[in-house]
C-alpha cells in the first residue's frame, strides 16, 4: 500500500492475461509461424538451389515476424484478418450506408398514433428501442432480437468524486463492489453491466428557458433572437458530463409453456418488469454510494433513451434537439425510430455518423502499478478534452468457473517459473506481478467476492470533416490515457463495429 500523510488504499488491476494455446503463444501466432515453416519446408523440398534456401529462410523469418512483431499494439497476424475484412467490405460497398427510411413515409396506426419507418446500419440489425409499462409510467428498453437480450438504462450523477477525500472515494468504491457482488450472485438475471461516462455539448435550455420567461414569450423579437445566437455560440465551447448505468437481461426468461401461452408483446412486458425490478435494486446500491439517480422514476423512458442514443451518434446536432424540447416539453426526447443515424461512412481510422466523426480506442493495458481510486482523473476531469465517451462493459463469472480458471492460471504460472529456473532466465517484475495477481484472485474468490471480466473503450467525437481537430483530439485522448497509466489501441479497420460497443447495448465482450 502507498502511504502519504495517512494510509491510502491502492488497487492493483494486474497485467492483462496473455495466455494462449501454448503457454503465452496464441493460436494466431502459432498458426502464422507454422504456416511460414510449412511453406519454407515445401519450398526446400521442391528445390535444392541456393535461391530456394534464401527464399525459404525469408519465408520462415517473415512468419515469425508476422506472428510476434507488434504494430500499433497488435501483431501483423492479428491485424491481417481485420484489414482483409475491411477491404472486402470496401470493395463491395459495405462501408457506406444511407437510411432507406428517408422517403418511405409516415403512417397512421389503428389507435391514431404515427408510425415511423425504422432502418439501421448492418452492425445494429435486429436492435430497437421498445417500451415496457410500469406503475407510474413507461420504461425504455433496448431489445436485441439476435441476442435475445434487453438493456435498461439509468442516468446518474456523481457528487464531485474527484474532489472527495481518499477515504470517501474508497467508501464509494466499496459500495459499488457490494452492488457487483449482489448482481453476480446465484439467481441474478443480470448478464452484463455497463458504465458509460460521456461529455457532450452543454445544453443551453436553462438559459433559453430563462430568456423565454423574461421575454414574456415574445420569441420573434430581434433582441431575443440576438440573445439566442449568443447562447448558441457559447454552447460550442461548453461541455456537459453525463453518466449512465446500463444493465443487460435475457429477453427469454419464461418457460416453454409460458412462451406458447403469451404473445410476443406480453413476453416483452414480462421481461420489462424483470428489468424494472433489477433497476430498482441497482438504484438502491447506487444511492448507498451517494450516486444520485437523475432519470425520472429510475430508468430512462423510451423517448429519453432514444434521445440518449441519438446524441451518441450525432452529438453536434444536440442544439436543435434541445431547442425543440424547450418549445415542446411535453414531447421531450425522440421517437424510438429516430434514435439511429441517417447516414454513416466507415473509414479505416474513423466512423462518420451524421454530423460527427468518431474515433474508437480499446484499452489494451490497465495500470500495472498500484493506483488510487482516482487514477482516471486525467481522462475524466480534464475540461479541455474533446467530446468523448468512456464505456466499460462488465460480465460476472460464475464462482465455480472463476475458481477453476484461477487454479489453471496458477498451475501455468508455476510451470512457467520452473521452466525459467531450469533455463536460468531472469524473473521480471511482470512475471512477479502475474503470480501475485493469481494468488490475489484465488484469495478473493475463496473469501466470497465475485469475479468479473471487463473491457473498456473510448470514443472521441469531432465535427465531420475537420481533420485538424480530429488529429488534435486523438493526441489529447491518447495523452490522457497515458497519464492514467493505460495503453489505448486505436481500432483501425473496425471503427463501425467498435462504435456500437460505446452504445448502451452491453456489447464489447466476446
Amino acid at each position: 500500500m502507498a502511504t502519504s500523510e495517512q494510509q491510502r488504499q491502492t488497487y492493483r488491476l494486474g497485467p492483462r492475461s496473455t495466455r494462449g494455446l501454448f503457454g503465452y503463444i496464441t493460436a494466431i501466432q502459432a498458426g502464422t509461424v507454422g504456416a511460414g515453416a510449412i511453406a519454407a519446408i515445401g519450398l526446400l523440398a521442391s528445390s535444392h538451389s541456393v535461391l530456394a534456401l534464401i527464399l525459404a529462410g525469408a519465408i520462415a523469418v517473415a512468419g515469425v515476424v508476422a506472428g510476434f512483431w507488434p504494430v500499433a499494439n497488435r501483431t501483423m497476424a492479428q491485424w491481417a484478418p481485420v484489414h482483409l475484412t475491411y477491404l472486402t467490405r470496401a470493395v463491395l460497398g459495405g462501408t457506406r450506408w444511407s437510411s432507406p427510411a428517408v422517403g418511405t413515409g409516415v403512417r397512421v396506426g389503428r389507435a391514431g398514433e404515427l408510425q415511423y419507418p425504422l432502418a439501421l446500419p448492418a452492425p445494429l440489425q435486429g436492435v430497437e428501442v421498445i417500451s415496457a409499462r410500469r406503475p407510474g409510467g413507461e420504461v425504455g428498453l433496448v431489445f436485441d432480437r439476435r441476442q435475445r437480450t434487453l438493456c435498461a438504462v439509468l442516468r446518474v450523477r456523481l457528487r464531485s468524486f474527484g474532489l472527495l477525500s481518499d477515504a470517501d472515494q474508497e467508501r464509494r468504491l466499496a459500495s459499488f463492489g457490494a452492488l457487483q457482488n449482489e448482481l453476480a450472485g446465484d439467481g441474478s438475471p443480470v448478464q452484463r453491466l455497463m458504465l458509460i461516462k460521456r461529455t457532450v455539448p452543454r445544453s443551453s435550455n436553462e438559459l433559453a428557458a430563462y430568456l423565454k420567461e423574461q421575454s414574456g414569450g415574445r420569441m420573434d423579437s430581434a433582441s431575443v433572437r440576438a440573445m439566442f445566437e449568443v447562447i448558441d455560440n457559447g454552447q460550442e465551447l461548453a461541455r456537459e458530463h453525463e453518466v449512465f448505468v446500463a444493465m443487460q437481461l435475457p429477453a427469454a426468461g419464461l418457460s416453454r409453456s409460458a412462451r406458447r401461452r403469451l404473445s410476443e408483446v406480453e413476453q416483452r412486458e414480462y421481461a420489462g418488469a424483470q428489468a424494472v425490478d433489477q433497476l430498482d435494486q441497482v438504484a438502491r446500491h447506487l444511492e448507498a454510494a451517494e450516486i444520485t439517480i437523475k432519470s425520472v422514476d429510475g430508468a430512462l423512458t423510451p423517448r429519453a433513451l432514444a434521445r440518449m442514443i441519438k446524441d451518441s451518434f450525432d452529438p453536434f446536432g444536440r442544439l436543435l434537439r434541445d431547442r425543440r424540447d424547450l418549445l415542446a416539453p411535453a414531447q421531450a426526447g425522440l421517437e424510438p425510430a429516430h434514435a439511429w443515424p441517417g447516414s454513416t461512412v466507415d473509414f479505416r481510422d474513423r466512423y462518420r455518423a451524421d454530423s460527427a466523426d468518431h474515433v474508437v480506442w480499446h484499452i489494451q493495458e490497465w495500470p500495472k502499478v498500484p493506483v488510487t481510486a482516482g487514477f482516471m482523473q486525467p481522462l475524466t476531469l480534464r475540461p479541455d478534452l474533446p467530446v468523448h465517451t468512456i464505456a466499460i462493459v462488465l460480465e460476472p463469472i460464475p464462482t465455480g468457473r472463476a475458481m477453476r480458471e484461477a487454479e489453471r492460471r496458477r498451475v501455468s504460472d508455476e510451470a512457467a517459473a520452473q521452466t525459467r529456473a531450469k533455463m536460468r532466465q531472469i524473473e521480471t517484475s511482470e512475471h512477479r506481478a502475474r503470480a501475485e495477481q493469481g494468488d490475489r484472485e484465488e484469495r478473493e474468490i475463496a473469501a466470497g467476492l465475485s469475479s468479473w471480466r471487463w473491457e473498456a473503450y473510448i470514443c472521441a467525437s469531432v465535427p465531420a470533416g475537420d481533420e485538424d481537430q480530429l488529429e488534435h483530439a486523438v493526441r489529447q485522448i491518447e495523452s490522457a490515457c497515458t497519464r492514467s497509466f493505460m495503453l489505448p489501441t486505436r481500432l483501425y479497420g473496425e471503427q463501425e463495429r467498435a462504435f456500437t460497443w460505446c452504445l448502451p447495448l452491453c456489447r464489447g465482450l466476446r
